[in-house]
């Protein structure tokens, strides 16, 4: 049951009433409703507005694309709104408008048996034994697409750890603002995959696609545009996948050459798990990359 305060806040910050009441509806039954109550009132009718012209403007019925959750803001620490892109229901939109036929997106875990053919997107994932303590090894987002095609984005251990605390840090002031890691993993795998989504001819002649990905990633790319104006920050540009796969940045950067001269798999086959954890117990030591030594580069929404 929605608070008269917020239902007043609803009617008088946007014409998409029923939708929005359905957000507020089921944010209220999660574990931070409370929090909600927190955020300034100014905050909550920015926020109505702002997604209203993102993703409201191109059809009403996309406000369910997003969860509201909260975060700290990192200058301030008050409460605010984030509106946090629901994976299932991005996904379940593409597949409705005959974009996407199907989809995997899961964490590895170090006891797993995992690999990637980036040159025909196939994937082999082998779960270990679910009853054995095992640390996340990577995080991966397979869609299949109607015209028979699929692309894979994913991550590595380095990468998730170093997305994670940008993402933290940077933007949600040290808050957890998604229930999971693979929550987490989905939010910036999604995003990752809708710049590139735009490969698909399917997406290139749709009428609403091509501007909804486009406002997506220019929307949450701003969040950490505005924590490095702020701040003049400076953090490693780390790895950009794409149809290949490219590292930079650092110290990370040459880390990871050195786990490439221990161990060469075939170029196109890319594994983790298992597999990676071998090479990675040769006492090869991951230093992160200090502010003086990286600059900020570019953004791929799972890495920074």
């Amino acid at each position: 049951m929605l608070s008269v305060q917020i239902e007043k806040l609803i009617k008088s910050a946007s014409d998409n009433i029923k939708q929005w009441e359905t957000l507020f509806n089921l944010a209220s039954h999660s574990h931070y409703s409370a929090l909600i109550k927190e955020c300034a009132l100014d905050d909550v009718i920015a926020t109505i507005k702002d997604v209203d012209i993102l993703i409201g403007s191109l059809s009403p019925e996309l406000l369910n694309l997003v969860n509201i959750r909260v975060r700290k803001h990192p200058y301030t620490t008050a409460y605010c709104l984030f509106p946090a892109l629901n994976t299932d229901n991005v996904i379940a939109y593409l597949e409705t408008q005959g974009i996407v036929k199907s989809y995997e997106l899961a964490v590895v875990y170090d006891n797993d048996k995992f690999s990637i053919d980036v040159s025909s997107n196939k994937v082999s994932h082998v779960k270990g034994d679910s009853t054995q303590e095992a640390s996340y090894s990577g995080c991966y987002l397979l869609l299949e697409f109607e015209n028979g095609t699929s692309k894979v984005w994913y991550m590595d251990e380095y990468e998730m750890h170093s997305a994670f605390d940008a993402w933290q840090n940077k933007v949600f002031g040290g808050m957890d603002v998604f229930n999971n890691t693979l929550e987490w993993a989905g939010f910036a795998l999604i995003l990752r995959a809708l710049k590139t989504l735009d490969m698909q001819d399917s997406v290139i002649s749709h009428p609403i696609l091509p501007v909804l990905k486009s406002r997506l990633t220019s929307y949450y790319s701003d969040f950490f545009k505005y924590y490095k104006e702020a701040n003049n920050d400076k953090f490693a540009s780390c790895v950009i996948t794409s149809q290949y796969v490219s590292t930079e940045g650092g110290e990370l950067e040459e880390a990871l050459k050195k786990l490439d001269d221990i161990i060469e798999p075939p170029a196109n086959i890319i594994v983790l798990g298992q597999h990676n954890r071998q090479v990675s117990n040769e006492d090869t030591e991951i230093k992160e990359a200090s502010e003086d030594q990286c600059e900020f580069y570019n953004l791929d929404f799972g890495v920074i």
